[in-house]
């Protein structure tokens, strides 16, 4: 039976259907949830939870938590979901770490970098990251050589690692007990090995990192972990599928062939004849739209037309719940979805300050926490290494030119008041020197221990001045009493002329 079949008895049909419809007594609607006021209509549905006007989504209930399986399948088949997990421990990590030595940059050669390299330890900083963003917790256990399953349970004494071989990742559902301590704080965990065993691991054997942060009664409530980064955005992240789904419809939609037929309904009624005629008409215009691009209609009352749909008002609407998306998590859209910086002379330097702010904040810091952990416990550690991360943010040659404008201009200011005090006495010339060229300190540091030196040498060389002030006073003195001699003896030869 064609298609045309069932319109014509659809149409032939159509009094009894509407006389069947007028008899038909609508159903009372279950209220799926009461409100506490009277503005409600039990028949219509106004008012309640099937109103769709008030109602248009579902909600969770208190303290119910996305599942494994969801958040799973959230990570595998939902883009943006996976971007929101994975995204901000990658660019962490990007740009490797900087490794000083006395102000030096470790070589590239340097047994250091060599064993992070080969353990893969930043990669598993960065998975054992993203599985904390996923499921809100995950746990990082360094696999020593040579130690036995049975002695993970006991506390991880200083020189009793060995040699790091792997570093083992594991989420939080594959820990399946966690025993506390008198004050709450993790003691032992017990986690699921891949051999279906039951592995007890101490607490200072692992290096925990958490999900969102919750109240300490919401996390008893969630088995003393933290939530899932994707739990609090489920309802916009589902909102802006939907968005997707409608917009993928109206374009499925978008070239609908429309044909209008003069007589089209006392056609159909005459039978198979009128049918015949209808399609018969229907395959000559499809194959004439095939060859030359075109239809032939009549004059009087037919028409041939696409329904093209407005689409400009459900992309407005999809954006908009983009940004609800995005302003969960605080995320700048040319992030988030990967669009260019929207905006009157936008170049997207807000954006990526704030970017890097977030990764900074959000990841950066508990990455170095572990590394600081993890670290040392490299047989090529050095104590006298610095560990940092490179700038995520790198400033332009304009704004850096600014910088170094403004910095000189603050050390000229600075060198004249400093030299004013040397003036007075205040500061040492030393002082204000290693102030200006040699530290990064803008305030002068008293240097105690050359002030003593300089005092020193002041006091000795005052000392020896008044020494010599000393005898300078008796030399004077011979000189007088030597003046004053020889001016009252007499010259025998004198007394002998007279």
């Amino acid at each position: 039976m064609s298609w045309l079949d069932n319109i014509a008895k659809i149409w032939q049909r159509q009094d009894q259907s509407i006389a069947r419809l007028d008899s038909l007594a609508l159903p009372e609607p279950r209220l799926a949830q009461e409100r506490q006021d009277s503005f409600q209509n039990s028949r219509s549905g106004l008012g309640t939870t099937l109103d769709r006007h008030r109602d248009t989504t579902w909600k969770r209930r208190p303290g119910e938590h996305l599942d494994r399986e969801t958040l799973l399948s959230l990570y595998r088949y939902h883009p943006i979901a996976r971007r929101i997990c994975r995204k901000p421990p990658e660019v962490a990590i990007s740009k490797g770490l900087d490794l000083r030595e006395e102000t030096i940059d470790i070589p590239t050669r340097d047994p250091l970098r060599l064993a992070i390299k080969q353990s893969k330890l930043l990669d598993r900083v960065r998975w054992a990251r993203v599985l904390a963003r996923l499921y809100g917790g995950s746990l990082l256990i360094p696999n020593f050589k040579g130690v036995k399953a049975d002695t993970l349970s006991n506390p991880m004494g200083e020189g009793q690692q060995g040699e790091i071989v792997d570093f083992r990742v594991i989420h939080r559902y594959k820990v399946s007990d966690t025993v506390y301590d008198a004050l709450g704080s993790p003691e032992v965990y017990a986690i699921e090995s891949r051999n279906a065993d039951i592995i007890q691991v101490h607490a200072s054997r692992v290096w925990r990192f958490d999900g969102i942060e919750l109240p300490e009664e919401a996390a008893e409530e969630n088995n003393s972990w933290y939530d899932s980064y994707l739990h609090s955005a489920w309802d916009a992240l589902r909102d802006a599928g939907v968005g997707v789904s409608a917009m993928a419809t109206q374009l499925h939609r978008s070239n609908m062939l429309v044909w209008k037929i003069k007589d089209l309904h006392d056609m159909i009624l005459r039978g198979p004849d009128g049918k015949a005629n209808i399609q018969s008409w229907m395959e000559i215009e499809a194959d004439m739209m095939g060859v030359i691009n075109g239809a032939l209609v009549d004059s009087e009352g037919e028409d041939v037309q696409f329904l093209s749909p407005v689409m400009k008002e459900t992309v407005e609407v999809y954006q908009a719940l983009q940004f609800e998306v995005a302003s969960v998590y605080g995320w700048p859209m040319t992030q988030l979805y990967g669009r260019s910086p929207a905006g009157l002379n936008s170049t997207g330097e807000a954006d990526a300050k704030t970017w890097a702010g977030i990764i900074a904040g959000e990841e950066q810091v508990p990455m170095m926490d572990a590394l600081d952990w993890l670290l040392p416990q490299l047989p090529e550690w050095r104590d006298t290494i610095e560990v940092s991360w490179p700038p995520l943010y790198q400033m332009t040659e304009e704004e850096e030119a600014t910088v170094d404008s403004l910095r000189e201009e603050v050390k000229a200011k600075r060198s004249n008041r400093y030299l004013e005090e040397v003036r007075e006495g205040v500061l040492l010339a030393d002082e204000v020197t290693q102030t200006l060229y040699g530290g990064d300190d803008p305030e002068v540091e008293l240097d105690a221990k050359l002030r003593k030196e300089m005092e020193d040498a002041q006091a000795a060389e005052g000392s020896s001045e008044d020494e010599d002030d000393q005898d300078d006073d008796l030399d004077d003195e011979d000189d007088d009493q030597d003046d004053s001699g020889e001016g009252d003896k007499e010259d025998p030869k004198k007394n002998e002329d007279e």
